[in-house]
């Protein structure tokens, strides 16, 4: 006999695994980042971002995902299936998680 699962409990914990990957994430990047920050400093490198092109290309960057997700989509649809694109969002995302991660 199997023991019955709680399907919000697995939610939640899926969240709590989700929440801990971004988390190991930000804290992985950051640390490369004090790494190499004295080195930077030390270049004399000075730094005049131009917000409006950052702005710019975040926004191709966006557009860029949506279209890779979209692509996702359709060819899910063309296997007669249906995924609405937040759902797709979703999956597209945390399934990426693992190009950043180690290991």
């Amino acid at each position: 006999m199997r023991p019955s699962t709680d399907p919000s409990l697995a939610r939640k914990a899926a969240r709590l695994a989700f929440a801990a990957l971004a988390v190991a994430a930000v804290l992985l990047a950051g640390r490369a980042i004090v790494a190499q920050w004295n080195a930077f400093r030390a270049s004399g490198a000075h730094l005049e971002p131009r917000w409006a092109l950052l702005g710019a290309s975040s926004l191709v960057v966006l557009v860029t995902y949506a279209l890779l997700i979209e692509t996702w989509r359709r060819t899910v649809r063309a296997w007669d299936s249906e995924l609405p694109f937040r759902r797709a969002a979703r999956i597209w995302c945390i399934s990426n998680l693992a190009r950043y991660l180690p290991g």
